[in-house]
């Protein structure tokens, strides 16, 4: 759970829900087990603050650090061996001690490894709120696979506000820096038109290059495209390579489709 954290939900959930063809199909894609369908009449969104740090002072006690915090990549090395125990007990609280230090220092890689352990409670604080603030202050320094988490929790309100269109930007954002996950969120709102202009043809490329990146619920997204034809060009037998490539992710729609579409081709 601590590698993909909340992705793994949404991935869970889409799987569930992906043969329910529906206008709101994409909408599935960046729906996380919480969120109950899609807002639809959001108010313009305004500019987030840059975000401040997660916490007001580092801690005091250098037994709490156990590492040179001159040296902050050493220190995020320790913490991570606390997080999966490696040569060292396991330690959730300990790691997340270290995390935040370290997100208040500006280490990207830890402020993620925070929002993960802030939205799971693994740390012993279970705190939506204090994940989307880590999640937003690794992904507007560019660390990739913050954007997705951000997005996702913007789009559903879970510990922050709805706000479609910065959700959108986020995803953007980390799309652009190569994270997949992102690109597939941003596919699911330009399919539906949500927080950005409509663009079918947008939707099915951006889903394309999730699905090369490995996002199951993206390849069974641009098969259902390419079946009907959607922004497209309708191509059964690539929508049968994709339903394919989402079955053998784990995505259990994935199978079902392509098992539906084999029957109809018969």
């Amino acid at each position: 759970m601590m590698r993909d954290g909340l992705l793994n939900v949404v991935q869970t959930e889409v799987s569930n829900k992906m043969t329910k063809r529906s206008a709101t199909t994409a909408c599935l894609l960046v729906t996380v087990a919480l969120l109950s369908g899609c807002p639809r009449n959001v108010d313009k969104p305004q500019p987030q603050p840059a975000p401040s740090a997660i916490v007001p002072t580092p801690p005091t006690n250098q037994s709490e650090v156990v590492c040179d915090t001159s040296d902050l990549d050493t220190c995020f090395a320790r913490a991570m061996a606390w997080l999966k125990g490696d040569g060292v007990p396991q330690s959730f609280g300990r790691a997340g001690s270290l995390f935040e230090y370290l997100c208040n220092q500006k280490h990207l890689g830890a402020c993620h490894q925070l929002g993960l352990l802030f939205y799971t409670g693994q740390s012993g604080a279970l705190d939506h709120s204090a994940a989307s603030k880590a999640f937003l202050m690794a992904c507007s320094g560019d660390y990739a696979a913050s954007c997705s988490n951000s997005a996702l929790l913007l789009l559903a309100g879970d510990g922050v506000p709805v706000d479609i269109g910065e959700a959108a930007r986020m995803a953007d954002r980390g799309c652009r820096l190569g994270d997949a996950k992102s690109c597939g969120v941003l596919g699911g709102l330009h399919y539906d038109g949500h927080g950005v202009v409509k663009d079918m043809p947008r939707a099915a490329e951006l889903y394309e290059k999730a699905c090369a990146g490995g996002e199951g619920a993206a390849c069974g997204r641009l098969g259902m495209m390419l079946q009907k034809g959607e922004g497209i060009a309708k191509d059964l037998d690539r929508a049968a390579e994709n339903y394919e490539r989402a079955c053998k992710a784990g995505m259990a729609g994935g199978c079902a489709l392509l098992a539906e579409l084999k029957k109809e081709r018969r």
